[in-house]
């Protein structure tokens, strides 16, 4: 399944960021450049990652989730997500970037 080959189950801050870009999306009307994310990870958690680390996960998690679209097939519906893990990582970004990738 392309789906699990697209989210890394190893490392629990790829869905940390995903919950910080909503929460940061929530209060601000829009998804923060890079270093306002990083600031708000920062002030609102003990979540330590460097700046740099933190736009190579970013652009990462994006770029997984416009590929699981793109395998996604013409019918328009998500890929089967038999997990609670991938499921909730699919539904974290496509409430991220759902309008900018369909």
């Amino acid at each position: 399944m392309i789906f699990e080959n697209s989210y890394d189950t190893y490392d629990p801050r790829h869905m940390e960021i995903l919950k910080f870009m909503l929460a940061y999306g929530v209060n601000n009307v829009s998804l923060p450049e890079i270093d306002e994310l990083h600031d708000f990870i920062k002030n609102e958690s003990k979540f330590e990652i460097s700046e740099e680390e933190l736009n190579m996960k970013a652009v990462s998690l994006e770029a997984k989730f416009k590929r699981i679209l793109d395998d996604d097939g013409e019918d328009g519906l998500p890929p089967a997500l038999d997990k609670p893990y991938y499921r909730e990582m699919f539904n974290l970004s496509k409430q991220i970037w759902r309008s900018k990738w369909r």
